[in-house]
């Protein structure tokens, strides 16, 4: 089956609209006097060609009567399929030939656009600005209520392929060159970014973090882009730890009191109160959040408070442990975490952006966000000049994972792996680069780490803030994570030429393109993890074509540009 619509609202189940060795003719357009739909029933009985249907697609308002009587009356009845509204068209569309349109008046119809953008062929009355849009090179067209001329055109199109293939290549061409949403909504930006400059209105871009720290290690760049750009930029966050840092750079920041991990249902009506408080201070065009607290609290009083006006972009950078629910207890918190963001995400001027298409899916799976208001951007972004290819390299071949010392990165099955190959002899390193998180439920046990890199099994040396230094000296990088958004550890050692072993679970499959620039092993298996590091570490030639396609992905996809464009393109900022 080539497509699948949705029929909780339809009058027909979708097996009815396969159609072998059919062509087919589809309206889109809601049932009224002012559509005309009598006209094209009319037309479509006077059609000569024989295999060919008639769907007409669209919401009954103040004609469906006499659209039925007229199908009923008409000679080709079997042929006509009244299909009922739809919120989703592009499947019917995409099992159609010609876009038909009868309208006794239009403006420019976004259907016959969406239509057009996948090569049908409009044929419609002579009204509104479909004229310039079909310009004789895209379409068909007739006079009002001209039944003759139009059943003509339907048949011509129908019996001269070359005339239907012409037509249909122009279609789709004119509207990747001059109806391109994203052209469109940078033109629209430009305009306003236009008259702002003239009055001298200077835009306001919120950022509400939990942590300042993540916020400078993560989004500064973008921050930096926008505030040159003119932008006048704030930063709230639940910590103070670079607000030194960026207030140098010129931002302003902003200390609420939030924590990551409290539950205290005072402090956090507290937390709301101060979030709503600065938001009416600033008076921000965009609120753009980060992470669970952040997206939360600031979408809902967004939501729930009609003086503030700007648009609110929420950042989901993964699921977090929330998601991993490990009892009854976390699974009853993550149902309530998931109404209150299907609550919270509901606001008409929300934009949501994940860093992995899986994490997308659940959300609209769940129906907490829609594939209207949902963006996938590939992470925060990478310096390619700062993280590059080294061949200065460590004596021994060193693994190197880089991240917070929690059970949910996959830290317990590192230790694991590593003792294995430990006790089979195998002559590698296993770099831990990174801290204990106490503020995490999945926090590991340092006790633990210790012991762990007191008998060999790895090489715990902390925190460090020099990465690419540890990454350019090591061989492979390794992530054994139970979830990601979009690992920027991995995205960091993928710039620097290193091939990857990562889990096979969201945010990490999206790194490794399976046996091109790394090996992905399922997830929570220490013995896998270690044959994978066994088989890549053993062959040099391996590790250096699969650390040369790491690179050329992240000069393709992850550099800093990249993905500035990327959210300028959801702030609406050319």
């Amino acid at each position: 089956m080539r497509w699948k619509v949705e029929t909780k609202k339809s009058y027909l189940h979708p097996d009815d609209l396969l159609f072998p060795d059919y062509k087919v003719i589809i309206s889109v357009a809601n049932i009224s006097k002012v559509k005309n739909h009598e006209m094209l029933i009319n037309a479509f009985n006077k059609v000569k060609y024989k295999k060919v249907k008639l769907l007409i697609v669209g919401d009954a308002r103040d004609n469906i009567d006499n659209l039925l009587n007229a199908i009923s009356l008409s000679n080709k009845s079997r042929d006509i399929i009244y299909f009922g509204p739809s919120n989703d068209v592009f499947p019917l569309l995409s099992i159609a030939d010609i876009f038909c349109l009868t309208s006794i008046h239009e403006g420019l119809p976004i259907s016959m656009l969406e239509a057009m953008s996948i090569g049908l062929v409009p044929v419609s009355t002579n009204v509104g600005g479909i004229p310039e849009l079909l310009d004789g090179k895209c379409g068909l067209l007739t006079e009002i209520n001209d039944i003759e001329s139009y059943a003509n055109q339907l048949d011509l199109l129908l019996s001269n392929d070359d005339l239907y293939e012409k037509y249909s290549k122009n279609a789709k061409d004119k509207i990747k060159e001059q109806y391109n949403l994203d052209d469109y909504c940078r033109c629209i930006s430009s305009i306003f970014f236009g008259i702002a400059k003239k009055e001298g209105y200077k835009m306001k871009i919120l950022f509400l973090v939990n942590c300042s720290g993540f916020f400078y290690s993560h989004f500064l760049k973008l921050a930096l882009s926008v505030k040159e750009k003119g932008a006048e930029v704030c930063i709230a966050a639940g910590n103070n730890n670079k607000k030194h840092e960026l207030e140098s750079l010129g931002f302003k920041v902003v200390l609420l009191p939030l924590s990551r991990c409290g539950k205290n249902i005072i402090k956090e009506i507290k937390a709301l109160y101060s979030i709503n408080k600065e938001i009416m201070n600033f008076k921000p065009d965009i609120i753009h959040a980060f992470t669970i607290k952040p997206v939360l609290y600031g979408s809902f009083i967004s939501k729930v408070n009609p003086f503030i006006k700007g648009d609110v972009i929420s950042s989901i950078t993964g699921l977090g442990s929330l998601s991993l629910p490990k009892n009854s207890r976390d699974k009853f918190i993550w149902g309530l975490v998931k109404k209150f963001y299907k609550i919270s995400l509901s606001a008409p001027r929300s934009k949501i952006i994940f860093e992995n298409g899986d994490d997308m899916k659940f959300f609209i799976d769940n129906s907490i966000s829609n594939e209207c208001n949902s963006f996938v951007v590939n992470g925060a972004g990478v310096d390619l000049d700062v993280f590059n290819i080294s061949y200065e390299k460590y004596n021994i071949i060193t693994i190197i994972l880089v991240s917070r010392l929690l059970k949910d990165k996959g830290i317990s099955e590192y230790i694991e792996a590593g003792k294995i190959l430990k006790d089979e002899g195998v002559n590698v390193r296993l770099l831990l680069v990174g801290d204990i998180d106490k503020n995490n439920p999945s926090t590991m046990n340092e006790k633990d780490i210790k012991e762990a890199h007191d008998k060999g099994y790895i090489n715990w040396i902390g925190f460090q803030n020099d990465i690419s230094q540890y990454n350019k000296l090591s061989h492979i990088a390794c992530l054994p994570s139970y979830r990601e958004g979009r690992p920027k550890s991995l995205i960091e050692a993928a710039a620097c030429g290193l091939p990857i072993i990562t889990t096979d679970v969201p945010g990490c499959r999206q790194m490794v393109d399976d046996g091109l620039n790394g090996i992905i092993v399922p997830v929570r298996n220490a013995v896998k993890l270690a044959d994978a590091i066994k088989t890549l570490s053993s062959s040099p030639e391996m590790m250096e074509t699969m650390g040369n396609y790491s690179r050329s992905i992240s000069e393709k996809i992850y550099g800093h540009n990249s993905i500035r464009d990327q959210f300028y393109n959801i702030y609406g900022i050319k």
